[in-house]
């Protein structure tokens, strides 16, 4: 000890020894290292700290290998979020054979990234739980070298709640409340798209607007609420009768649009393929309704409505420029529909082109 100072050596020795064993003589040096063991103290001490950092940690934090996912390490947080113990991931898992990712290619972009990158910030990733919940975490990874092999430490945030907040608030903004349907505004924003796409294409599309017919006299009779029930069944029916690739949308009271893309590049087989459409919509349209609602001091009535509607159709191929003018010409066809004695059907004379 110097100056109070605790000091390390290493010591070796080699000793003489005599034909009958006696030491004779013993040679040695001594050498300070102090300071290496200093260093290897404050690894252990930095290596504690940060395990106890890793663990502590309420953001989820994963060791995997690049090349198969398999998880070297995973703190408690992480755990927490996929509902699984230590014992049951380390060493045996990658999240993929866990079946955790809802689309497994979201790890090769992933991956992918992070090759070209080095690191990523905040990458959302679907994954199930063990229960079969469906949660969001958002990723934040970088690779390191891990006794010779490259490896992944992510850091995951569970923003699950956030993105349904954010889909709640997409859902209002571009839906009808009532119907569910794309109100005028998402709407606008598809007929855009479709007239770019039928000008490139030189494929003709179609926008229909439809008015109820006889919707005011229920509405009168027994109230809203059936009225509800009836703009409700009215959007179901109007659904099953085009494609998943077209539109329904509710843009008024008793309004509906709809709107049918990719029709033929001939305008009168493309007329043939809308009114095709319209008709079977005018005939689903005028299947009696059997409403049933709640009323105050009533078991449950239930009424019968049978409703019809007046339909107005143009055809386009056109891009963005004209897009009201396209809504304007289907709500004019309409309108004729309804003063040449309503439940009729009208195509508009010339496609705008």
């Amino acid at each position: 000890m110097v100056d109070n100072q605790t000091r390390w050596v290493r010591e070796v020795a080699e000793i003489s020894f005599s034909d009958d064993g006696a030491p004779l003589v013993g040679v040695g040096t001594v050498q300070d290292i102090t300071d290496r063991k200093r260093m290897e103290a404050t690894l252990v001490d930095s290596e504690l700290r940060m395990s106890a950092v890793f663990q502590s940690s309420p953001i989820g934090i994963i060791v995997s290998t690049l090349a198969d996912g398999k998880l070297l390490d995973i703190n408690d947080a992480a755990l927490r979020q996929f509902g699984y113990t230590h014992d049951e991931v380390i060493g045996k898992r990658s999240l993929a054979d866990l079946g955790t990712y809802v689309d497994p290619t979201q790890r090769a972009v992933l991956v992918q990234r992070l090759k070209q990158l080095g690191s990523l910030h905040q990458f959302p990733v679907d994954f199930l739980t063990r229960n079969g919940t469906q949660i969001v975490l958002e990723i934040s990874g970088r690779l390191i070298e891990l006794r010779g092999e490259s490896c992944i430490v992510s850091l995951m945030v569970d923003v699950t709640e956030r993105h349904r907040l954010e889909a709640k608030i997409h859902e209002q903004a571009f839906h009808d409340a009532l119907t569910k349907l794309p109100n005028r505004r998402l709407l606008s924003d598809r007929l855009r798209k479709t007239m770019s796409s039928a000008k490139r294409s030189g494929c003709f599309a179609a926008l229909m607007y439809l008015d109820l017919d006889n919707f005011k006299p229920l509405n009168d009779t027994h109230g809203h609420e059936v009225g509800d029930l009836l703009l409700i069944e009215m959007a179901r029916r109007l659904k099953a009768c085009v494609r998943e690739s077209d539109t329904v949308a509710r843009v008024g009271g008793d309004e509906f649009v709809v709107l049918l893309n990719e029709l033929d590049t001939d305008p009168k087989a493309s007329a043939a393929q809308a009114m095709a459409v319209a008709e079977k919509i005018r005939q689903g349209v005028s299947m009696p309704c059997l409403l049933t609602f709640r009323h105050e001091g009533a078991d449950h009535p239930t009424v019968e409505h049978c409703c019809t509607v007046s339909i107005g159709i143009v055809l386009f191929v056109n891009d963005d420029k004209n897009y009201k003018a396209v809504i304007n010409q289907a709500d004019a066809a309409m309108y004729h529909a309804k003063r040449t004695g309503r439940n009729m059907i009208h195509l508009a004379d010339a496609p705008v082109s």
